[in-house]
């Protein structure tokens, strides 16, 4: 199998973290969007990336070095670009989130992976945390009862960010960039649908970056009944003991569940069942959702990532309606467009 590297920036570590696992598979070549883009450091740290060629555009590369895989980490606005010319290339795409920063490009990009069936996932692997998994387990195995309420939270330090997260059409917000993470902890944890919201976001304490909102909120009605909120900001204090401290909170009609991803090692998991004293829930072992991927194409089993390649779609439209519901201060009615059941008619093909 082998793998190219398209761009020098966001969460490519994450990935090759998982691929220096894999004995079979070797990083052929590390690609240029911008000609300032440098992989030094990632070759430093990952010994497969060390003698990979480098080429200094991506269309050479895609041309010459023809990997089964693209890797794409990259500014926000070139994302949904390169990966368009990967997948027409015939690569399987592992993409920074989100996909897109507008709708349009989301579904240009769609196209193209379903006329050249490919698989897509991108850079969220919530579904890896231990916290995540267990909270998973148990509000799938209707312990919890019927899910009513779900409270998710993302918080950052500030740190240091680019220039180009102060323009719009560049970064594209922080609904897409963060609040996209809580929906996908959303769906990880309780399977539910959203079936519309309420947005409002701002920019309270850095003005030098003033179109780079530092906080965030989403107020969800849920399909079938439920309520959610999600707040995500960059406003964690510098003096902070994590850079994040992400945070999941479901309540069912009988106990409720809440998961801490940054505290401790793996993280923590509590729940007050109907009738009960509170618990801490065994964590289970973190998954490698990157290794499983690149399993299931190195075994000829792509077409059994359809379904994980809708949800990716469906999971980054659902940040664009929410950052549109934000921008336009009005109530966004969700549409099921990228949904597993979409996504058959779309395709003609069986998904799950």
């Amino acid at each position: 199998m082998r793998v190219g590297v398209i761009g020098a920036w966001g969460h490519l570590g994450s990935v090759l973290e998982q691929i220096e696992a894999l004995p079979e598979v070797e990083i052929s070549g590390l690609a240029r969007v911008f000609p300032q883009d440098r992989h030094d450091q990632l070759q430093q740290a990952y010994p497969k990336a060390l003698h990979a060629k480098v080429h200094g555009t991506y269309q050479e590369m895609l041309e010459s070095n023809r990997p089964d895989i693209a890797v794409i980490g990259t500014r926000l606005d070139q994302i949904s670009v390169a990966a368009n010319a990967a997948a027409q290339a015939g690569c399987h795409l592992i993409c920074e989130k989100p996909l897109a920063i507008e709708v349009p490009a989301l579904a240009q990009l769609w196209t193209t992976v379903q006329a050249r069936s490919v698989a897509c996932i991108s850079m969220l692997a919530n579904g890896d945390r231990p916290a995540i998994r267990a909270a998973a387990q148990m509000v799938r195995s209707g312990e919890l009862g019927a899910v009513a309420v779900v409270n998710v939270r993302k918080s950052y330090r500030w740190g240091e960010r680019p220039e180009w997260f102060g323009r719009r059409e560049l970064y594209g917000g922080t609904i897409p960039w963060i609040g996209i993470h809580a929906l996908d902890m959303l769906w990880e944890v309780t399977g539910k649908e959203i079936s519309m919201m309420a947005g409002w976001q701002g920019n309270m304490g850095h003005p030098e970056l003033s179109g780079c909102q530092d906080h965030a909120a989403l107020l969800l009605e849920l399909a079938g009944g439920g309520v959610g909120t999600i707040t995500v900001d960059f406003l964690r204090p510098a003096g902070a003991p994590t850079h994040g401290d992400d945070w999941i909170r479901v309540v069912g009609s009988r106990g409720q569940i809440e998961a801490y991803l940054d505290r401790g090692p793996s993280g923590t998991c509590h729940a007050i069942l109907e009738n009960a004293v509170g618990r801490d829930v065994k964590l289970p072992e973190a998954g490698k959702v990157f290794e499983r991927f690149i399993r299931a194409i190195e075994s000829g089993k792509a077409g059994e990532l359809r379904a994980e390649t809708a949800r990716t779609f469906r999971t980054t439209y659902l940040s664009l309606l929410g950052r549109q519901a934000a921008e336009q201060n009005h109530i966004c009615r969700v549409d099921d467009r990228y949904s597993l059941q979409w996504a058959q008619k779309f395709s003609g093909q069986k998904y799950g």
